[in-house]
């Protein structure tokens, strides 16, 4: 009788030592989730910003004029080319 009864004690104690790390886990658990969460929202909210645009600098006509001349293709080379004498 006395065997089973320190049985029953001791099997009682492993309970109560389980149910504690199980406290311990759920809320490690929850910190985690919470960290995992946050960091969600901080990169949608990085996603959801709207990007500035670089503003080109504005030219003077001389300068545009001379940039069109000098483009690569061609065909627009010399489109670019005529009105840019049509405007002088």
């Amino acid at each position: 009788m006395e065997k089973k009864k320190k049985k029953e004690e001791g099997y009682g104690g492993e309970e109560e030592e389980e149910e504690e790390e199980e406290e311990e886990y759920e809320e490690e658990d929850w910190r985690k989730r919470r960290r995992l969460e946050k960091r969600k929202k901080r990169r949608r909210r990085r996603r959801r910003r709207k990007k500035k645009k670089k503003k080109k600098p504005s030219l003077s006509l001389l300068q545009d004029i001379e940039r069109n001349t000098t483009l690569t293709s061609p065909w627009r080379k010399e489109t670019e080319t005529r009105s840019c004498v049509a405007l002088m």
